[in-house]
């Protein structure tokens, strides 16, 4: 069963603060996990997949802020260390990334919660 954050923090609270503060010395092996950099191969390799298969049109992920931060790490070719070089991502934030046919990122929207001021 799953634990809460509460939870790992204080199962785990060395590991912990160092996903958030030094993720480049995040060390995973104590709780069998992933490392930062095995996630990294995962997930650039879903990416790749993904534009790929879809072509034309537009792609949405849903996802949770690791995963969000590493896909933008990858993409801006940033090391493990800037990981958390983003703005906050809350619940709900949106992320827009364009493609272009040059093979390019463009960062239309990053993070951001403004369509949470019209609720």
């Amino acid at each position: 069963m799953g634990k809460t954050k509460k939870e790992i923090n204080e199962c785990f609270e060395s590991e912990f603060e160092s996903l958030w503060k030094t993720p480049h010395l995040y060390d995973h092996s104590r709780h069998q996990g992933e490392s930062l950099l095995d996630l990294r191969e995962r997930v650039g390799n879903v990416i790749q997949n993904i534009l790929k298969s879809n072509e034309e049109g537009n792609i949405l992920i849903v996802t949770h802020a690791v995963v969000l931060a590493t896909i933008v790490a990858q993409l801006k070719q940033a090391p493990i260390e800037k990981l958390w070089d983003l703005p906050y991502v809350h619940g709900t934030s949106l992320t827009i990334i364009n493609y272009s046919e040059e093979k390019e990122f463009d960062f239309q929207l990053l993070c951001d919660i403004a369509h949470l001021d019209r609720i």
